[in-house]
């Protein structure tokens, strides 16, 4: 009889620890896949912000579209770019850009000329 009960507690102890094993590794590949996606999204708007700040500092209109790809001069300065709508005024620049590398981020900068 001591023997079947101390083999039930093991039994029981086994079941419970594999329980907490199974969603603590759910737990761990969900934070990994959110935290990937953050990241990216992240990196995505870094880019954003450094190529407003490029932009800001240049105005001469050196830039151009093409292919996917933002140019400044015969210099590649951003990637990836689905939208890039430019308008512009005598006093103000509006731009609209999208970039998507694995998740899309999208910006409107508006500049003083």
């Amino acid at each position: 009889m001591k023997r079947s009960f101390s083999l039930f507690e093991v039994l029981l102890t086994i079941v419970i620890i594999s329980i907490v094993f199974y969603n603590s590794v759910i737990l761990a590949n969900d934070l990994y896949t959110k935290n990937s996606a953050s990241l990216n999204e992240t990196i995505s708007k870094l880019e954003l912000n450094t190529t407003y700040l490029f932009i800001q500092k240049n105005l001469d209109g050196k830039y151009k579209f093409l292919d996917k790809k933002l140019f400044y001069g015969n210099s590649l300065l951003l990637d990836n770019v689905i939208i890039f709508n430019e308008n512009r005024t005598d006093r103000n620049l509006e731009i609209d850009i999208c970039i998507k590398k694995n998740i899309e981020v999208c910006q409107k900068w508006e500049f003083k000329i």
